[in-house]
């Protein structure tokens, strides 16, 4: 594998930040079946699905900064994306992982915007095919495996069972709650993730049973 360009952020992955008009072999890479790159970072996939980083930048290897190349702690890596500061790679089993700064949420990760060193796991897609990354945002070919979490609010425990399950999710905890208003007495009173909020399939839903507290109000 051979780079070339500007070398001053070890972004030739030659183990220098000497700039150069011509190819020049990058040390130790061989069998790469895939290159990305960006404006100050590099990437080349290993046939045997090792991914490797190096330039300045979320590298995705826990650091911002390496002249040579250095791995990628995520295995059977089949495909890698760049932005201009993030990028994504999708595994063999089709699972879609991405790290960087996510400033304008172009990692598809839900949350805030936060510095992700290391690759976290998307857990809204599987079967992930094709990926594209821009500046902005990101593209894939897969399937979607999230939903918005029904309320359960008011429903009997059997009631908020039935109702979770038919939208895709599972009953999680049940504990037992003060309800000192008397409103919520063997309904469910509290849940957790909230009604509304969007999480993955499957994910099991807590609840919070009313009980008495003494004198109600």
């Amino acid at each position: 594998m051979d780079t070339w360009g500007l070398g001053g952020f070890g972004s030739l992955g030659d183990g220098t930040t000497t700039d150069r008009s011509t190819p020049a072999p990058v040390p130790g890479l061989t069998g790469i079946k895939q290159m990305a790159a960006g404006e100050y970072m590099g990437y080349a996939l290993r046939s045997d699905g090792t991914l490797f980083a190096w330039g300045s930048g979320y590298l995705g290897t826990g650091t911002t900064s390496s002249a040579t190349p250095v791995a990628v702690p995520l295995a059977g890596v089949t495909q890698v994306a760049e932005g201009l500061f993030s990028s994504e790679a999708v595994r063999s089993d089709g699972s879609l992982f991405g790290w960087g700064p996510n400033g304008l949420l172009e990692l598809g990760i839900g949350g805030n915007p936060g510095n992700h060193l290391v690759p976290v796991q998307n857990i809204y897609l599987s079967n992930v095919s094709e990926i594209a990354l821009s500046y902005e945002s990101g593209l894939a070919f897969g399937q979607y495996d999230a939903a918005t979490v029904p309320s359960a609010i008011g429903y009997s425990q059997s009631e908020a069972a039935t109702a979770l399950q038919a939208a895709g999710f599972a009953l999680g905890r049940v504990s037992q709650v003060v309800d000192i208003t008397c409103d919520y007495i063997g309904e469910v009173k509290t849940q957790t993730p909230a009604a509304g909020t969007l999480a993955r399939l499957g994910t099991a839903v807590s609840i919070g049973i009313g009980k008495p507290g003494g004198k109600c109000l």
